[in-house]
């Protein structure tokens, strides 16, 4: 019996550490997205700016985040064995990252 991870093994685990990287990316992106409209195109209409982007925040974080898992669940799908590497590392990356803002957030 061979240790080496077979090739669908290798697939489907590029395919969620894709699915994991996209939507921490989208999660993050969707932040920054609504931290620009708040300070930019929202600062000088006072607390109706900020609530305004607020509930904006709360449409745009989630679709950013769907958006980004679902492509990055189609990159890592289609990928081959780099794909995963690169996928793996970044997930594990990405992961780190969130938390760490969630750490400094809640601090």
């Amino acid at each position: 019996m061979s240790t080496e991870p077979t090739e669908i093994e290798r697939q489907t685990w590029a395919a969620r550490f894709g699915w994991i990287t996209g939507g921490t990316v989208g999660v993050l992106a969707g932040f920054a997205l609504t931290w620009l409209v708040e300070t930019r195109a929202l600062a000088g209409r006072g607390r109706a700016g900020i609530d305004l982007a607020a509930n904006l925040s709360g449409i745009v974080v989630p679709v950013c985040f769907v958006a980004g898992a679902l492509l990055g669940h189609a990159y890592g799908l289609r990928g081959g064995p780099q794909r995963y590497r690169y996928l793996g590392a970044a997930a594990g990356l990405g992961v780190a990252v969130l938390a760490w803002a969630l750490l400094v957030v809640a601090r």
